[in-house]
């Protein structure tokens, strides 16, 4: 039943019949071969090291015609020099359908804001479930396809900076159009840098959210505008 099930699970290139396994775990890639095989799906493990972000898409892009991946691949340095969210993120510019995937709460505070608007779906689990990571495919797909579910589309919106910190390199943001009293970290590394100096206590900007978000963890923050 899941192999007929994932039969409809198609990129704009055809079925999906491999996807690339990337996690700087070796035990954690054989782990998530299992519930892929289940969905019918070949698995193919990337086993590192990953050094250059434009030549691994390309290579995945002729490899598999979908990638599951960690968040956390620098933790050692020897597997990857960059993060699962980056790697997703430049998947996604290719028209390869991605999902992430952590076992850390805490991974949802630091991943950047605007990157996540090229990741649609992020599961919290270790060893995601067949269904969850078929669920997360078909949304990826459909959104490379322009079909984008009204939780991921982004509208221009008031964004109150709550406080900002000298030393931290982070600042706490409110957006009303959201929520009024939810406060979201905000990495100035996420911003860009003509923005950062105006990200100042009490400040306004805007840029575009996806406030349909039903979830703090799901908000993007990407086209600021400048003063």
């Amino acid at each position: 039943m899941a192999a007929r099930t994932m039969s409809t699970a198609r990129t704009g290139s055809g079925e999906v019949k491999r996807i690339l396994v990337v996690d700087d775990d070796a035990d954690a890639r054989d782990a998530l071969s299992y519930p892929i095989e289940e969905l019918g799906i070949t698995p193919v493990m990337e086993n590192g090291p990953i050094e250059n972000l434009d030549r691994f898409v390309e290579g995945a892009a002729h490899r598999a015609q979908a990638v599951i991946c960690d968040y956390r691949l620098k933790t050692s340095g020897a597997y990857s020099r960059f993060d699962g969210d980056e790697l997703l993120a430049a998947c996604y510019h290719r028209g390869v359908p991605g999902v992430l995937y952590t076992q850390y709460s805490d991974v949802v505070t630091e991943m950047n804001r605007r990157l996540r608007r090229f990741i649609p779906s992020l599961l919290k689990t270790g060893y995601p479930k067949p269904d969850a990571i078929l669920a997360a495919l078909l949304r990826c797909r459909d959104e490379l396809k322009g079909t984008v579910h009204p939780a991921r589309s982004g509208w221009r919106t008031l964004i109150r900076v709550v406080d900002a910190s000298d030393d931290g390199g982070y600042c706490h943001v409110v957006v009303p159009g959201w929520s009024y009293d939810q406060v979201i970290r905000l990495y100035f590394r996420d911003v860009p840098e003509a923005i950062r100096p105006r990200m100042t206590t009490g400040a306004y900007l805007h840029a575009k959210v996806n406030i349909g978000a039903h979830s703090f963890d799901e908000l993007y923050f990407d086209e600021w505008e400048p003063e």
